[in-house]
């Protein structure tokens, strides 16, 4: 990848709500969560403009561990990563959730519309392995 720092800082801010819940959850620095944008990618695991293909590998990763990924439209507090899709008018939004279901991290931060007046449409689930 070719990008600058600039250009993938920016696709970070678009389009990486869903990336960025998993460097929140491993602790990631802003470095490293470049680094692991430019590894993700190059494995095509996640196109450049954020768009997660393969979400297992990328938990994977990113946190050092083995995880089974799980879609579900019910919330499963014995899941040890819960990451929930937000949809308003047609947008979506991904936020990190803790196991009592309340807010661990939105990359929007607390003025987050999205989250605000939309609903819960569907979690990923993670579950060592």
């Amino acid at each position: 990848m070719n990008d600058g720092i600039q250009k993938i800082l920016l696709k970070l801010g678009e389009a990486s709500c869903y990336f960025l819940c998993f460097c929140k959850a491993a602790g990631k620095t802003l470095d490293e969560t470049v680094e692991a944008y430019m590894y993700v990618v190059s494995k095509g695991w996640m196109e450049p403009n954020c768009y997660i293909k393969c979400p297992q590998e990328i938990c994977n990763y990113i946190l050092g561990e083995n995880y089974r990924y799980r879609y579900s439209v019910d919330f499963d507090a014995q899941a040890d990563i819960i990451i929930a899709k937000y949809v308003r008018n047609g947008a979506t939004h991904f936020v990190l959730l803790n196991k009592d279901g309340s807010l661990a991290f939105d990359s929007y931060g607390e003025e987050s519309n999205i989250r605000k007046f939309g609903k819960i449409d569907s979690y990923r689930l993670f579950y060592r392995v």
